[in-house]
């Protein structure tokens, strides 16, 4: 989604923060939206930084396995839902 909008918005920035947006709305999850914005933001930066998909897949994956250690951590501690 980044490349596709940084050819298209004349601010690299803008069309990162675009994108970052874009990313936390395709997960379907409203309460989290601020946070997946600033993960999907940091995202396009190492993909405009590094100049290949890679480096995003891998901070993406490693940043998902975090947050699923964090997740059964919480429930192994007894913190439920709210």
């Amino acid at each position: 989604l980044y490349g596709w909008l940084r050819s298209r918005v004349r601010s690299g920035f803008g069309a990162a923060v675009l994108s970052g947006i874009g990313f936390a709305v395709l997960h379907g999850l409203p309460v989290l939206i601020p946070a997946l914005s600033v993960i999907g933001l940091a995202l396009a930066i190492v993909y405009e930084r590094s100049g290949s998909l890679w480096p995003a897949i891998i901070t993406h994956g490693v940043f998902n396995a975090f947050m699923v250690a964090a997740l059964y951590t919480a429930l192994a501690a007894g913190v439920g839902p709210p």
